[in-house]
C-alpha cells in the first residue's frame, strides 16, 4: 500500500510540474499592433504566423 502511495505522489508531482512548463504566456504585442492595421502586408502576415506558432 505505501508504494502505491509513492507512486502516486511520484506521478502527481511529475505531471504539476508537466503543466506548470506547458502553461507559459504568449507575448502578444506584435500581434495586438497587427490587429489594429487596416491593410496587412507580407511582413505583418509573418508576425501573425508566427504568434500562431508560438500559441
Amino acid at each position: 500500500m505505501k508504494a502505491k502511495r509513492v507512486i502516486l505522489a511520484v506521478s502527481a508531482v511529475f505531471f504539476a510540474f508537466l503543466m506548470h512548463t506547458s502553461s507559459e504566456a504568449v507575448n502578444t504585442r506584435d500581434i495586438d499592433i497587427v490587429r489594429n492595421k487596416p491593410v496587412l502586408d507580407n511582413k505583418d502576415r509573418q508576425i501573425i504566423d508566427d504568434f500562431m506558432d508560438e500559441a
